[in-house]
């Protein structure tokens, strides 16, 4: 670490802000992809558990009630899908007390609930990671580019111009630009996964907004049309 240390200390000034900068950048897209990992995993949990939700009758119920007295269990157990429900029984109880003439009630239905199960998800933390994919390497090569130019000083201040001088020089400006493409790369793979991730949620959270809005205009579960 120590040595680590003192070979930086080494770099010039602003080779050394671009690394660091990196280095901050990198540390960002690993935390951040720490966090939507783990929101995936809490959101799959409650996509599970969403889909036996028109098997219990008695959980179904307490759906139906959820603009009314929210449960802190059930929220924690179905989360955005509980989320759904809420707003769907809102948007409901909000048309038939002040019904509105230019737009039926399933279409002001479907709206609220399509509105809302757009943006449920957490996909703010995409955004840093493709930021990060796209910049880094450019970030990386801006580093190659002020490392080539301190070499070229170098070769015009001395007659003759030897690789050790040369060589530091060249050697920050390949440094920076691996560190870039290093920084890159997990950007790109993770913003990949989770945007396939989040598209996949994003489907059936729409799916689920759909049901729900079936639901509350007939009153019949998908389990009880299907016969089940």
């Amino acid at each position: 670490m120590t040595n680590i240390l003192i070979y930086l200390s080494q770099f010039d000034p602003i080779i050394l802000a671009i690394f660091l900068l990196l280095l901050v950048m990198s540390c960002l897209t690993w935390s951040r992809a720490l966090h939507l990992f783990w929101s995936l995993l809490c959101i799959k949990r409650q996509q599970s558990h969403a889909k036996q939700l028109w098997h219990k009758q008695e959980t179904l119920a307490a759906f139906r009630q959820a603009h009314v007295s929210q449960s802190p269990k059930l929220f924690k157990r179905f989360g955005l899908y509980y989320h759904i429900a809420k707003v769907g029984n809102l948007a409901k109880q909000q048309y038939l007390d002040a019904p509105s003439e230019q737009l039926p009630l399933p279409d002001f239905l479907a709206s609220q609930l399509t509105l809302y199960s757009k943006r449920a998800l957490p996909k703010h933390g995409l955004n840093l990671l493709a930021t990060t994919a796209a910049c880094a390497p450019f970030i990386g090569l801006l580093g190659t580019v002020w490392g080539i130019h301190l070499s070229l000083n170098v070769i015009g201040e001395q007659t003759m111009a030897t690789l050790t001088a040369l060589a530091p020089a060249i050697a920050e400006a390949l440094i920076i630009t691996g560190v870039g493409i290093a920084v890159a790369i997990p950007a790109v793979l993770f913003y990949n996964f989770f945007a396939k991730q989040y598209e996949q949620l994003q489907t059936d959270l729409n799916y689920f907004a759909q049901q729900w809005h079936n639901y509350l205009l007939t009153g019949h579960s998908p389990a009880h049309l299907s016969g089940s």
